[in-house]
């Protein structure tokens, strides 16, 4: 919806975007945490590379797998600390935790389960790892 660039200058535009989202039946999960990793990994390496994903459904029209994702996303060796990390939040009972959790753990992220009463608190606990 946005090019990967600084938030600043653009928030309110990304706002209004996002609250213009509809839901229309399928999720590009894989291919989309896919994208947007790969476009992280190319930012420079003196910025925070990391991905919160937020998703209420499983993934159901990507042409990627879930093995596929994770290989993609995977960091290892001497680049693990410099790759970027994934934080997902699994939001509603139709998200699938154990996918969302191979994810993120495959790059030194973190899962969540979120809910109405407890996403401020999800974001502030993952905010921590950047200050």
């Amino acid at each position: 919806l946005t090019p990967t660039t600084p938030l600043g200058p653009k928030r309110t535009a990304t706002v209004k975007t996002i609250r213009a989202i509809t839901a229309s039946g399928a999720t590009l999960l894989y291919d989309t945490i896919a994208a947007q990793a790969q476009t992280l990994a190319k930012a420079p390496d003196r910025h925070i590379k990391a991905l919160v994903v937020l998703t209420d459904g499983k993934d159901t029209a990507s042409s990627l797998s879930l093995q596929q994702v994770v290989s993609k996303v995977q960091t290892s060796g001497t680049d693990a600390g410099a790759g970027v990390k994934i934080f997902t939040i699994a939001y509603g009972a139709d998200a699938d935790a154990n996918v969302l959790t191979q994810i993120a753990t495959a790059t030194g992220g973190q899962e969540y389960a979120g809910t109405p009463l407890n996403i401020l608190s999800v974001y502030s606990t993952i905010s921590r790892f950047f200050s």
